[in-house]
């Protein structure tokens, strides 16, 4: 969900213009955002909380020369969810099923059997795309 989804709900749910949905989200933001930058911790009961958490010093990497770079220490901003958001995300009486989405080359791959299957149209489509950005470049 965005940003714009969630004005539109809003607006729907509480019959309110999208214009002050907007203005009502964009709101909230911003105090949650001012709240961070002064260090103040935002405790939504029920929800979760809001902090700002002390990233360490390190070095990184930079991936085109494997050159070493100083990473300087950082406030990063985080959110730990509450009990009832856990309970809501993780019903007792479902399996955890892990979420994945499959990447082109699996629908083509699955539909190779099945010559009639719409998903072969689809990759057959993206694979000439992505050849023709091949031949672009």
């Amino acid at each position: 969900m965005k940003k714009a989804d969630l004005v539109s709900s809003l607006s729907q749910k509480h019959k309110l213009p999208r214009g002050k949905a907007q203005a009502v989200i964009e709101d909230l933001l911003e105090e949650l955002a001012a709240a961070l930058v002064r260090d103040d911790t935002v405790d939504l009961r029920g929800f979760g909380t809001f902090s700002l958490r002390r990233a360490k010093a390190r070095v990184g990497r930079n991936p085109q020369t494997g050159a070493a770079i100083d990473i300087p220490a950082r406030l990063v901003p985080d959110f730990r969810p509450g009990k009832e958001l856990l309970e809501r995300c993780n019903p007792a009486d479902e399996p955890i099923v892990p979420a994945s989405k499959p990447s082109h080359d699996v629908h083509f791959r699955n539909s190779i059997a099945d010559e009639k299957s719409p998903a072969r149209t689809v990759t057959s489509s993206l694979s000439r795309r992505a050849e023709q950005d091949r031949q672009t470049l």
